[in-house]
């Protein structure tokens, strides 16, 4: 099975308007406003398909839902079970 995820997505969804850090195979970084609502996510990725991270929270399910039937890999993170990363290094 070949791998076809092109960018990584990180996504913070937010009540009104989520952002985006999209993550290019060539080491690119773009951002982008998107509003919560279903039609703006859907134009938002409609896209190659990607692997985006999404915070557990109150609009996780349906978007993550949404995300999965357009052909992304999604991740739903909870913060609280991750393992912290010291910055600068270790």
């Amino acid at each position: 099975m070949t791998n076809t995820t092109i960018e990584t997505i990180g996504c913070d969804l937010g009540d009104k308007t989520s952002e985006m850090c999209v993550l290019g195979a060539d080491g690119g970084k773009q951002r982008a406003s998107v509003r919560t609502t279903r039609n703006a996510m859907t134009l938002f990725f409609t896209r190659a398909s990607a692997h985006v991270v999404i915070e557990v929270g109150a609009h996780s399910r349906w978007v993550s839902a949404l995300l999965k039937e357009l052909g992304h890999r999604v991740t739903v993170a909870n913060p609280r079970r991750l393992k912290r990363r010291r910055r600068g290094g270790a």
